[in-house]
């Protein structure tokens, strides 16, 4: 064992020297919250002028925080893309990840430099709230993250569809338009936010998300399935549509819309014509 020093050991009236501290001046930090970074996580803030009620944010959320919430006397039209429902945050479930914000499609919702709340009341209630540009006390902070072009995960360029040229087209009877591949359905598909806009605002309510999300994942006959559900006229529609689904589009109020006819005229000629008849039998025999 290590021959300890007689002086390392200190005395006995050692731990006296603690009652020095006693008449010192204390350093203390002023009591109340201090400045937040310019991209602070705080609590939510939503510019319901901006907000939509789309319920992507809803969608996204990974810890069911986020409850969508009517509220009365809001604008709703369907046709244009627009209900009357508004995101509401619970702080006890909130992990703070800000998803919410990169995946809004209006970038109506950020986050403030706000990060102190006190329940005073005891009551469980006062940590859900239904934020809006004000934030959770109605305080003058500034916004902390926000969506900016290093954080958006909304796609908001179109991919451009293949045409013949004028002077090719004149000679021929064949399509102009040439119709997405494989590559752009695929990148087309993957920029919708399944929100169900298009669903709304469709005459016949299509299963559009669905079929989406089918082609998003390679399953063409599950796309042209979901399109059968409500559309028997799906080739047709493909191309000559009135496509009010896309005037709807959420992403189209920052963006181009979703190109909605076009992936249903892709699902519709990229599945044997065959097998497309066969999918159309099963769905009859289904009603």
């Amino acid at each position: 064992m290590r021959d300890i020093d007689h002086q390392d050991r200190g005395g006995l009236l050692g731990p006296l020297k603690n009652l020095s501290f006693f008449a010192r001046q204390p350093i203390t930090e002023p009591l109340g919250p201090r400045p937040a970074s310019a991209n602070y996580r705080g609590f939510h803030l939503n510019d319901w002028d901006l907000c939509i009620g789309c319920s992507t944010c809803q969608k996204v959320c990974d810890n069911a925080a986020i409850t969508m919430v009517k509220v009365p006397g809001l604008a709703e039209d369907p046709a244009k893309g627009i209900r009357n429902l508004r995101p509401a945050i619970d702080y006890g479930r909130c992990c703070w990840c800000a998803l919410c914000v990169d995946l809004c499609p209006t970038g109506s919702i950020a986050l403030s430099r706000e990060y102190v709340h006190t329940c005073l009341d005891s009551e469980l209630d006062s940590y859900f709230i239904l934020p809006d540009a004000r934030g959770i006390h109605g305080t003058p902070y500034p916004k902390g993250w926000a969506k900016s072009t290093d954080a958006d995960l909304v796609a908001l360029e179109r991919q451009p569809m293949t045409e013949q040229a004028a002077a090719v087209r004149i000679e021929n009877f064949a399509e102009i338009v040439a119709g997405y591949d494989a590559n752009q359905a695929l990148i087309e598909a993957s920029r919708c936010v399944q929100c169900g806009m298009c669903h709304d605002a469709c005459p016949t309510h299509m299963h559009a998300p669905e079929y989406i999300r089918a082609i998003w994942k390679g399953d063409l006959e599950g796309a042209v399935r979901e399109i059968y559900r409500t559309n028997p006229f799906a080739h047709t529609c493909g191309r000559v549509c009135t496509h009010r689904c896309e005037t709807a589009c959420s992403v189209g109020h920052r963006g181009a819309p979703i190109a909605i006819r076009w992936l249903k005229r892709y699902a519709m000629d990229a599945v044997d014509h065959a097998r497309v008849k066969q999918i159309a039998a099963e769905g009859r025999a289904d009603f």
